[in-house]
């Protein structure tokens, strides 16, 4: 005898048997039993929720001899034979395969005759999405006056591409996927009849990998089973299905924790190299975070966690030692990632590059700490590294930062550990002045005189300490503000004020406590200037550096100059004349000429007031020139002085 698979084998046979979709059957049910069903139904929903087994049992219960019934028998000759598949007056129709419109006028044609064994005549449509427009057209008419003792039943997984003329004529029913706990009970149910020993974790990690689907839970039951032979353990499922399983799982999130990124890519490329998706290893990592988020702050619910029972001590060790902002953004990487992995070229690669990710997570206290550690590690490099001085005393040199070169940089500020060592010991950063140094230091090399002089002219009106050095309020560079300066778009709110840091905007100098940004676009400048946009950057620059600066802008460029020459014409002079000026932007108003400045040059020659006179009509027709007034147009600026 021919094997049967075990979701064909275990097919409902009646609407008792369906699992999960109660509110179908129970509809169906009082329909057929007050005989109120429809001509047509339409049943949607994902895959392997019931769609057609529905179909075929409804199908039973109109032509069960003892019916029309709710509760069909099975046993009599018009169940057997649609059971079975070979009833001639129940048809299945692939609409994947029969799409066109001759297979519906062929169908047009054969609705019309008197049913030949069965009291109805039952036409089940698959995938009926798949039909073309005229074979939708075609069927319209028939689907709403079909011939007595006639019912279609179209199914679809995918309803919105069904045309809503179809939809308004049918009554639907939307299959939902079902729960874990209810695929894990029909797969005990289904383990025991077939004499199936697994454990409960392999049976909630078969119900896990259906992900809603029946027929998908009993195939992975039958799959766990011909791999073992009978007796079904949590490894062995997780061997058969080819799953990462909890452990691996487990061990990727310690690495990550700890923050060892070599250990951490080693995981990633021992499961790759074993034939593992990393596609589905990087969403199994997604939903470990969702059950760590869910046990920090709900506690541990079982119906909220779907894990192993052996991975529970692991969890809550986890939960203990993350904090619910780095959970949160590693569920965003991850997230972000699934989609990531749908285009990737090379799965590997973008696996590795979130692995790097997960690894430098740290939340804003993270950061202020780490930066902390690191400005204390510069000023001690600085002491120490310091040029010895011959002779005078340094009581008004200012203070001078020296960046501190990357292979200084302490183990633990590099691979994002000792976090939380660092913020217990409560270390502070300390700027080395040069009045510190030993009268033997050498005195550091002198600045160009413009910057000498540029520091002289922002210190003015600064505090300063008894030996004349300007005070410091922020130990931070305006070289790590320029290097992290894309961090500190990124804490900007999407919107406007993203777009205008991301197409200009950078910070050019930092002067005590102000922090000058610069802009080669004065519209964008001004927009940046309004106080709300100015706090929000303010904001952003204190998250990530722990430093409120005031801020302030500055054009890189002076406005574009432009310079055009007109012809002679009606109202000008004969000589050729030259218009110079300025682009002046204006960001809510219209350019205004009534204000326009003139420089008179009379001829000392001729009369005063007939040459004054010659030039303000020169002048005003330049102004009304069309030439003039497209240029202030386009470039949206104003004129302010013309040279006859």
């Amino acid at each position: 005898m021919t094997y049967v698979s075990l979701y064909r084998r275990f097919r409902p046979q009646t609407f008792a048997e369906v699992v999960g979709q109660d509110h179908v059957t129970r509809t169906l049910r009082n329909a057929i039993a007050s005989d109120r069903t429809s001509h047509a139904y339409l049943f949607s929903g994902p895959r392997g929720t019931g769609k057609t087994t529905v179909a075929k049992v409804l199908s039973k219960a109109l032509n069960c001899k003892e019916g029309p019934t709710p509760d069909p028998c099975g046993k009599c000759d018009a169940c057997t034979r649609i059971q079975d598949g070979y009833s001639m007056d129940v048809v299945e129709i692939d609409a994947a395969s029969n799409r066109g419109i001759d297979e519906i006028r062929d169908l047009r044609e054969k609705v019309k005759f008197a049913p030949v064994e069965e009291r109805y005549k039952v036409y089940i449509i698959d995938e009926v999405h798949m039909l073309t427009q005229e074979a939708f057209n075609a069927l319209l008419k028939t689907l709403e006056e079909p011939p007595q003792r006639v019912v279609f039943i179209l199914a679809t997984t995918e309803p919105h591409r069904v045309l809503p003329t179809i939809l308004s004529r049918c009554q639907r029913f939307d299959f939902r996927r079902l729960t874990v706990s209810e695929l894990a009970g029909q797969v005990s149910r289904v383990a025991e009849v077939e004499g199936i020993e697994l454990s409960e974790d392999a049976v909630r990690l078969i119900a896990t990998g259906a992900q809603g689907a029946a027929r998908d839970a009993l195939g992975l039951l039958e799959q766990c089973a011909a791999y073992t032979g009978g007796k079904i353990t949590y490894d062995d499922a997780v061997a058969a299905l080819g799953v990462a399983g909890f452990r691996k799982v487990i061990s990727f999130s310690d690495e990550v924790i700890k923050g060892d990124l070599a250990s951490a890519l080693t995981v990633v490329r021992e499961l790759i190299d074993s034939g593992h998706d990393p596609a589905l290893f990087l969403r199994d990592v997604l939903e470990h975070f969702r059950n760590l988020l869910v046990l920090k702050t709900c506690g541990f619910e079982r119906n909220l966690i779907d894990t192993p029972e052996a991975a529970l001590a692991d969890l809550k060790r986890q939960a203990g030692v993350l904090s619910k902002a780095v959970i949160l953004q590693a569920i965003d990487i991850l997230s972000d990632a699934d989609t990531e992995m749908k285009y990737s070229a090379s799965p590997q690669l973008t696996t590795e590059v979130i692995t790097i990710k997960l690894v430098y997570l740290q939340s804003p206290s993270e950061l202020q700490s780490q930066t902390i550690e690191t400005q204390a590690a510069e000023s001690q490099w600085v002491a120490e590294t310091q040029p010895v001085a011959e002779t005078q005393p340094t009581e008004s040199l200012p203070t001078k930062e020296i960046p501190l070169p990357p292979e200084r940089l302490s183990a633990d500020a590099r691979t994002g550990e000792g976090l939380q060592r660092m913020s217990s010991q409560g270390i502070s950063a300390v700027t080395e002045t040069a009045s510190t140094a030993s009268p033997k230091t050498k005195s550091p090399p002198k600045e160009s005189p413009s910057t000498e002089s540029r520091a002289r002219s922002k210190s003015k009106g600064k505090p300063a300490k008894e030996d004349g050095s300007v005070v410091k309020s922020a130990h931070v560079s305006l070289d790590t503000i320029k290097a992290d300066w894309d961090n500190v778009i990124d804490a900007l709110k999407p919107g406007i004020e993203k777009a205008l840091y991301y197409a200009d905007g950078i910070p050019t100098e930092l002067n005590e406590n102000e922090l000058v940004i610069s802009f080669q676009d004065d519209v964008r400048k001004e927009l940046a200037s309004e106080r709300r946009r100015r706090k929000n950057i303010q904001d952003a620059v204190n998250k990530i550096f722990g430093v409120k600066f005031s801020i302030s802008f500055v054009l890189s460029q002076e406005p574009n100059k432009i310079e055009f020459q007109l012809e002679p014409s009606g109202g000008l002079s004969e000589e050729r004349e030259t218009i110079q000026g300025d682009i002046v932007g204006e960001v809510s108003q219209r350019p205004e000429f009534g204000g326009t400045s003139v420089e008179n040059e009379p001829d000392s020659e001729n009369d005063e007031e007939e040459v004054g006179e010659s030039l303000r009509r020169t002048r005003e027709a330049v102004r009304e020139h069309p030439t003039v007034k497209a240029a202030l147009s386009v470039f949206k600026g104003r004129v302010f002085r013309i040279d006859v």
